[in-house]
């Protein structure tokens, strides 16, 4: 199966079978797989099927019921076996298993998958079995030799498996014709030494690991202990019971040495609030229960959270429990000439009285909760006719029917169906205790019909799913009423029973989910009504429901007409009120998209009226800062912020209005693309984009505020007008050389990076958006016979078949050191565009073996090429770059999709900055000469059309980066401009620079006032013969520039790059005040607002030297930092 063709039209989960004669084998379909036959003669026919794959089971004999014959002798084991089916469903297979040689019974009525009487051929009775060996024993068997030499080999294949030794063989020889040393067995013996510790670090991390993993350490930061005292400054704080201690500043003193029976303390709840100060717009309780009683023991910091999150619910109000089906009412699936229902779902989270729950209990209290519960749930749900199965998250070895956990396909079926869960990874749940002991102990029962599923220790005990993909409410809430009644009878007759208080209703992790700990809701398609996305859900908040937007696919219609809609009340009214209200609501929703209301947008909802729309439990505030899915109603308060995103909408503010509840045909919000301009504040100096791109239709849904940040990044084009040409024809390059001496250019270096058609871009991409980049690039680069390489995926990346696991750290660390290094981001910037998530998964860098060309895979980009080589040949270095482009666009051709392009704004960039050619190319250039000058040379650059920077790293490892006067020329435009024009462009510039260099090296004049066009049109027509002397002659002037005193750097006149300080933070002396530091994330900070006595004692100090203690933390004050990624943020200026 050549990799990268014949693949069309094949299915998921194919497997192909090749049968040659009476000789078959099969495979699943893989790019590159083998079918091997052994034949003297090539046949001249064969026969190729292909088969999908259906369900799939793992089945161990000892399962099987042995059955023996009269003699005593076992002949054969049989049994039912029940197939997991890719839909969800299941079929059950009666198998019988009959070793050659023994007895073959007729097969049982109903039928086995082997029929006995057809094999009676193939095996000798019992009773011929044993004269035949008689007989044996007398005479020798023929085939006894034969048959010991099969088994030594069976015994010796089963010992090679178990060591790996294929596969370490395999790997040694790969190594050893790559390198290909004068001594192999040295070589050999090295590589196997190598080899072997590493297998020995591999086993002592993977203990150290389950160490980590079987302990109850918390996770760092405030002490769940109460160790700890209460940070002083916690005015940045948002969580609701943060909220609560800043308005009684007491509260934490008398609560500090309290804890429940279970040994839960107060600061273990309020951990995650003190963690992450959360965002003033995405609201958050800040606060958590880690067992039943903590609700009563530090009610005085729940009760404010829970007035505050459930409609002032009363501190002696009583909560009511009806979960009686046959009080619902009945939801019509649709109207003639409305909308209609698509599906409706019911859940429900319950936990355990007399166990912590999940984010406090102990190793041992969490396996135990999972034993009772998968117990109960078998128990339980077979009693209702509803069979099903357990299956641990892969990697729990808690549960013993299952030790190891679900199979890979198992894991991956949940997931295609929505009801795997993930490890937690955002800071709130992370902060909280949600990821201790994973995956220990968590998994998910699943009914065989796949319309329940109950997940255990997730964030709370159970969470019980039911779903339908009718309008049938009522039957939906009738299945949650009878698994939770029949679990709680099984529980009960073991002795358990759920957490619940009269006053709270069912006791939950989260405050947030209190009362019946239900959340109820319907799919509903509503195109009519949902124009105004505002307005419709202005309309639901009046009928008492929240509303979210369901993404479609293009192909599924328009991305706004489908709406989930559910009931966000839980706690004050029952179940059954609660699905009622979904139901009237519905109603009313359809009734007005047939028209039967005459205006939604005033029609009231009885005895609502101030029902507000609540957020839901951790899974709606788990991404803090400013919402991915949906811009809030108002604009964030911007007046501090700085970025060219932010100045469009400070100058117009209307275009919020007009944006915000827009998404793109693949689903990308306004949210999404600004999410990074607004979580970040910036700074006056340093102004940044501020927003990115989630795919290539948001720079024409948003063109209204995407233009005018992309004319002011490219300020010589007007991103309304602008019609950007593309030219990639290497033949159109002038013949120019820009260093004839070769000896002022020190390396040339061309980058071009691109995104994929149909694709979301990185902030916004899917799992699986993602690898399908990967998988295409890949295999594009891999067929280019002129691109000799290897693909290294991230180390912890699983996605690349040949390399699973990714690199291992020896290779990380050698690409590392060759420059060729792909560090996950750890700014805040771009943590909050997204490029963060799902890291290091489809990542991973193309490297040549000549270490001149490279591509990275998922990095900011889908793709982004470098190529690279000594010396000033730019002309081969751009021709590399374009034929690497050119294979893997033929290969994402062959998939019907190629690079990301517009006619209006060229190929298009995740980043407004790249867009138009999305290339950069690098001249490095030793020129201490012209570096001398720096107010006259920024000039220069400036009317060249170029731009210098210092050579902070020429090429992966060259040295020069560190020789005096080494400067990095790049070209400035991207937009505009076609390819080969910016290549000419640096060629000339570049020449141009050299010619002055040599000049002033000669203390030859040089008016660097003079026009350098007139240079570069003489430049344009010279061609290889004219002389770089007349070319210059223009800027030749009757005295040599100077500067007075000592030779200045370039960028003397640049923020930050010469002898005056950065803007911020003033580093003569610290202010009188100290600024606040609660959004500060460093030890610096923790430490003054720990003790800020600490900043008056020592604001006016200074060393013997003059260094003041406003230098040393200004860097801390500057920057905020990351709550999970915590600075020194500090500096000593001289050793006293």
């Amino acid at each position: 199966l050549p990799a990268g063709r014949g693949a069309d039209g094949v299915p998921d989960r194919a497997h192909l079978s090749l049968r040659v004669g009476d000789v078959r084998r099969q495979m699943q379909f893989k790019p590159g797989g083998h079918f091997r036959f052994d034949s003297t003669v090539s046949p001249r026919s064969f026969v190729l099927d292909v088969f999908q794959k259906v369900g799939s089971a793992q089945v161990c004999l000892d399962d099987l019921k042995p059955i023996s014959g009269i003699d005593g002798q076992l002949l054969h084991r049989e049994g039912s076996v029940d197939v997991l089916l890719a839909s969800g469903s299941s079929m059950k297979v009666d198998l019988q298993i009959t070793a050659l040689g023994d007895s073959l019974p007729t097969s049982p009525s109903g039928g086995g998958v082997v029929d006995a009487a057809q094999m009676q051929n193939l095996a000798p009775t019992a009773s011929v079995r044993r004269q035949q060996q008689q007989e044996e024993k007398q005479h020798g068997h023929p085939d006894a030799k034969k048959t010991l030499r099969h088994t030594a080999a069976v015994r010796a294949k089963s010992y090679l498996d178990g060591q790996a030794v294929q596969k370490l063989l395999q790997g040694m020889v790969h190594n050893l014709l790559e390198a290909q040393p004068e001594d192999a067995l040295t070589f050999m013996l090295g590589y196997l030494h190598d080899t072997q510790a590493r297998i020995k670090t591999a086993a002592a991390v993977k203990r150290e690991a389950e160490r980590l993993a079987a302990s109850d350490d918390e996770p760092p930061g405030f002490a769940a202990d109460g160790s700890d005292p209460l940070p002083a400054d916690l005015s940045g704080h948002h969580g609701a019971a943060i909220v609560a201690l800043r308005e009684d500043p007491d509260m934490y003193r008398r609560l500090s040495s309290c804890k429940t029976r279970k040994g839960v303390k107060f600061a273990k709840c309020i951990k995650t609030g003190v963690d992450n100060p959360g965002h003033a717009l995405v609201r958050s309780p800040g606060i958590t229960a880690g067992d039943a009683a903590c609700y009563d023991v530090f009610r005085e910091a729940f009760d404010p959270v829970i007035a505050a999150w459930h409609d002032g619910y009363s501190k002696d109000a009583t909560h009511l429990t009806d979960m009686d089906p046959t009080k619902i009412l009945d939801l019509p699936s649709a109207l003639d000439g409305g909308g209609s229902v698509l599906s409706v779902y019911a859940e429900a989270v319950r936990n355990l009285e007399g166990i912590c729950f999940t984010n406090a209990c102990t190793f041992e209290d969490r396996g135990r909760a999972e034993e009772v519960m998968a117990s109960a749930l078998e128990v339980s749900l077979q009693g209702e006719s509803l069979a099903g199965r357990y299956f641990p998250l892969q990697g729990s070895q808690s549960f013993v029917g299952r030790p190891s956990g679900m199979s890979y396909d198992e894991e991956a079926s949940l997931r295609d169906k929505g009801l795997l869960f993930k490890e937690p990874d955002s800071p709130v749940l992370v902060s909280a205790g949600f990821r201790r002991h994973w995956p220990h102990a968590r998994g998910i029962f699943c009914v065989d019909d796949g319309g329940l599923a109950v997940r255990v220790n997730e964030n709370d005990h159970l969470q019980i799913m039911v779903q339908r993909k009718d309008a049938d409410l009522k039957q939906a809430f009738s299945l949650l009423a009878r698994v939770q009644g029949a679990l709680a009878t099984a529980l009960s007759n073991s002795g358990h029973s759920y957490a619940r208080s009269d006053h709270l209703g069912f006791l939950t992790t989260c405050p947030s989910r209190l009362g019946t700990g239900m959340t109820i809701g319907a799919v509903v398609r509503v195109p009519r009504l949902s124009t105004d996305a505002t307005k419709f859900r202005d309309f639901c908040k009046r009928l008492g429901l929240a509303a979210r937007c369901k993404v479609q696919q293009p192909s599924a219609g328009s991305a706004q007409d489908t709406w989930e809609v559910s009931c966000p009340s839980r706690l004050g009214t029952s179940e059954v009120e609660q699905a009622n209200l979904l139901v009237r609501g519905c109603q009313e929703l359809l009734k007005a998209e047939a028209g039967e209301v005459a205006d939604s947008s005033s029609q009231p909802r009885e005895a609502a009226d101030d029902c507000q729309e609540q957020d839901g439990g951790w899974e709606e505030y788990e991404d803090e800062g400013f919402p991915t899915d949906e811009c809030p109603e108002e604009l964030p308060d911007l007046s501090e912020h700085h970025s060219m995103m932010v100045q469009v909408l400070r100058e117009k503010p209307e275009i919020y209005g007009q944006l915000r509840s827009k998404v793109t045909p693949l689903g990308v919000s306004l949210a999404r693309c600004i999410k990074t301009g607004i979580d970040n504040v910036g700074h006056a100096f340093l102004r940044t984009i501020g927003m990115v791109a989630g795919d290539a239709d948001c720079y024409d849904v948003f063109r209204e505020l995407f233009d005018p940040v992309i004319s002011e990044r490219h300020a010589h084009v007007d991103a309304e007008s602008v019609c950007h040409v593309t030219d990639m024809d290497v033949r159109r390059v002038v013949g120019v050389q820009m260093d004839p001496s070769g000896s002022r250019v020190v390396e040339v270096r061309a980058k071009i990076s691109r995104n994929i058609t149909g694709l979301r871009f990185l902030p916004a991409c899917s799992l699986e958006e993602r690898r399908e980049a990967e998988r295409l690039i890949t295999r594009g680069l891999m067929l280019n016979s002129g691109l000799k390489g290897e693909y290294f995926p991230a180390s912890g990346s699983e996605t690349f078949a040949p390399r699973p696991g990714g690199i291992t750290l020896e290779e990380e660390a050698e690409l590392r050191a060759d420059g060729f290094q792909m560090e996950e981001p750890d700014s805040d910037v771009l943590l909050s565009s997204g490029f963060g998530r799902d890291w290091p998964d489809a990542r991973g860098i193309f490297v040549s073996k000549d270490k001149q060309f490279s591509a990275r895979v998922n990095e900011e980009d889908h793709l982004l090429i470098e190529s690279c080589q000594k010396g000033s040949d730019l002309h081969a270095v751009f021709n590399l770059a374009c034929q690497a482009l050119s294979s893997i666009e033929a290969e994402l051709q062959r998939s019907g999709r190629g690079f990301a392009h517009s006619s209006r704004l060229g190929f298009l960039g995740t980043c407004p900055s790249k867009l138009g050619t999305c290339l950069t190319l690098t001249v490095a250039m030793q020129i201490p000469e012209l570096a001398s000058h720096k107010s006259q040379f920024k000039s220069l650059c400036n009317r060249l059309g170029i731009q210098a920077k210092g050579g902070g790293s020429v090429g992966p490892s060259s040295p020069k980066s560190s020789q005096k006067g080494v400067l990095e020329v790049s070209n400035v435009d991207r937009l505009g401009t076609s390819e080969v024009d910016q290549v000419n462009l640096v060629l000339r510039s570049c020449q141009v620079l050299v010619a002055i260099e040599q000049r002033l090296a000669k203390n030859l004049p040089v008016d660097f006032a003079s026009e350098p066009q007139a240079s570069l049109a003489l430049l344009a027509g010279s061609g290889r013969g004219a002389t770089t002397e007349g070319a210059v002659a223009s800027l030749v002037a009757t005295s040599r520039a100077t500067e007075g005193g000592r030779g200045a750097s370039a960028f003397a006149d640049t923020i930050g790059l010469g002898d005056d300080e950065s803007p911020g933070f003033p580093s003569d002396e610290c202010p009188e005040l100290m600024p606040c530091l609660a959004q500060h994330h460093s030890l610096m900070a923790d430490t003054l607002r720990a003790n800020p006595s600490i900043y008056t004692k020592l604001r006016c100090s200074r060393t013997n030297r003059g260094v003041t203690f406003a230098k040393c933390v200004k860097a801390g004050f500057d920057n905020c930092g990351h709550p999970m990624i915590k600075t020194v943020g500090v500096v000593a200026g001289d050793a006293d």
